[in-house]
């Protein structure tokens, strides 16, 4: 964009209309180019070689209140997660078998209705084992399900 970033457009944006959901679609891979979008309020983040369906189902996560990362920024966040070395970790709660299944679906970058088709289950189950594993974690989106997994050694990039 010529005349402002989408950084300050987001930020803009925002502050004009607190509850509107922004999605930036952008070439930048960079996580901290990610990080910085969402820090400004972004709710996804998705590279331009996003398929349609990823951009359609990164607009209903964001309506819905959920963030959504382009699988291979997500990648570049948990590699430099795990490059720093930080091991601060709380105990694991307990997961059932299909959330394991979802985690790792998630981690491969699926949106809720390909995860939905794969395991043979209406969305609405995914939905709900996500937010079951979100508040057993205590983590808020799909990015943090993604980066905790990672840290306790259920999922490897």
């Amino acid at each position: 964009m010529p005349e402002i970033g989408g950084v300050e457009a987001t930020r803009r944006l925002l502050s004009w209309n607190p509850r509107c959901r922004v999605v930036v679609l952008t070439t930048f891979t960079t996580e901290w180019r990610a990080l910085e979008a969402l820090r400004a309020g972004a709710c996804g983040y998705l590279v331009k070689n996003s398929t349609p369906e990823q951009v359609i189902d990164a607009i209903v996560a964001a309506q819905a209140g959920d963030r959504v990362v382009s699988p291979e920024v997500q990648e570049r966040f948990v590699r430099a997660v795990m490059e720093s070395g930080d091991r601060n970790l709380r105990p694991v709660p307990e997961l059932s078998h299909r959330e394991y299944e979802v985690i790792s679906l998630i981690a491969r970058g699926l949106s809720n209705s390909e995860i939905a088709k794969v395991l043979h289950y209406a969305e609405g189950t995914v939905k709900a084992d996500i937010r079951n594993i979100n508040r057993l974690w205590r983590v808020e989106n799909r990015l943090q399900i993604v980066l905790r997994a990672t840290e306790i050694g259920i999922i490897s990039l």
